[in-house]
């Protein structure tokens, strides 16, 4: 009975240890792999980030290439808008409108005194990128902002040189390049001229301010091309309603001037409804569209509502801008002067 014990006991101990060793060898495999696992998921965990890392960079290289492509096509079209206009005023709002959209953080007041000092440059002639870029206040603006403005500049200073050149080149001509009429100089010097003869004869001499109505609307849709070709027609009518002795000149981009020597204030009415109503009735033609305008005149006379040439047209102007104020295409005369 002992020596039975003894073997099953030593049997025991045997398959004990057998089991114990078994346990050991998996328990070390099992550590073996558990640490291969943790390795391999560090592994898998160090890619993700790695690739996480790759999509943000993407990400922000898309972005930024978007932003580029956005600029580009901003700049073109910045460029296109210029090449297309040559007037002062149209370049204003050009202007205007590319500070809102590169510089948002510009002041209204600053964009003001940025405008009228674009204004000035052009004037002399004397517009450049770093003259651009010098008018920006430092106070209100952030460097990235400057940043934009300086690419923009570039593109900026050309089409402001453009309309520059093309002012000193209207300023030493006696005549429009697109209408024919007398430039705005001229017209001033012969408007002066017959203001002294009507003081020394005492007679009368009337104004008229015209103006097209909505005339950004058919640049917009028609493009200037299309306008160019509305501006020589309605020189045209303007010039077929006067007499032969009356002068007619381009005051501005769509701002016609008439001065109407011996005229009085019956006359200057009669011929602004003549103007007014040949505009109206016939549409204008212009490659395959078909243009429907109207416009708005002031009238004013003088001596009864200005004692200067810069009185009358000033009075013309109000005058003007008041029949606009009323619904535009009518014809506003000046309210008499004070004495």
């Amino acid at each position: 009975m002992s020596q039975r014990l003894i073997l099953w006991l030593s049997t025991w101990i045997l398959v004990c240890a057998g089991i114990a060793l078994l346990l050991g060898r998996l328990h070390g495999r099992f550590r073996t792999d558990r640490k291969r696992i943790t390795q391999r998921e560090g592994a898998l965990k160090e890619r993700v980030k790695e690739l996480e890392s790759e999509r943000e960079r993407w990400q922000a290289s898309t972005v930024e290439r978007e932003r580029s492509i956005q600029e580009i096509g901003g700049l073109y079209q910045l460029s296109k808008q210029f090449l297309a206009t040559l007037d002062w005023e149209e370049a204003q709002q050009i202007t205007q409108e590319a500070l809102a959209k590169w510089m948002p953080s510009f002041k209204e007041s600053d964009r003001n005194q940025y405008l009228q000092r674009m204004k000035s440059l052009v004037e002399q002639g004397q517009v450049s990128v770093e003259a651009l870029l010098q008018s920006i206040p430092l106070a209100g603006t952030d460097f990235s902002a400057r940043d934009r403005w300086a690419i923009v500049s570039g593109q900026l200073a050309l089409g402001l040189q453009r309309v520059s050149l093309y002012r000193q080149v209207q300023e030493t001509a006696s005549q429009d390049g697109l209408t024919g009429l007398l430039v705005r100089r001229n017209f001033l010097e012969r408007l002066d001229d017959e203001i002294d003869r009507a003081l020394r004869r005492s007679a009368s001499l009337a104004f008229l301010m015209v103006d097209l109505d909505r005339f950004k609307q058919v640049n917009d849709t028609y493009g200037h091309l299309v306008g160019d070709v509305v501006l020589r027609e309605i020189a045209r009518r303007i010039h077929s309603s006067v007499r032969e002795m009356d002068l007619v000149g381009r005051y501005g981009g769509e701002e016609f001037a008439v001065a109407l020597p011996d005229a009085g204030l019956e006359l200057g009415i009669q011929i602004a409804e003549r103007i007014r109503l040949g505009v109206e009735e016939a549409p204008i033609h212009a490659y395959d569209e078909e243009i429907r305008i109207t416009v708005s005149i002031g009238v004013a006379l003088y001596p009864l509502h200005a004692a200067t040439s810069d009185q009358l047209i000033e009075k013309g102007d109000r005058a003007m801008y008041k029949a606009k104020a009323l619904g535009r295409n009518q014809t506003v005369t000046a309210a008499e002067r004070t004495t």
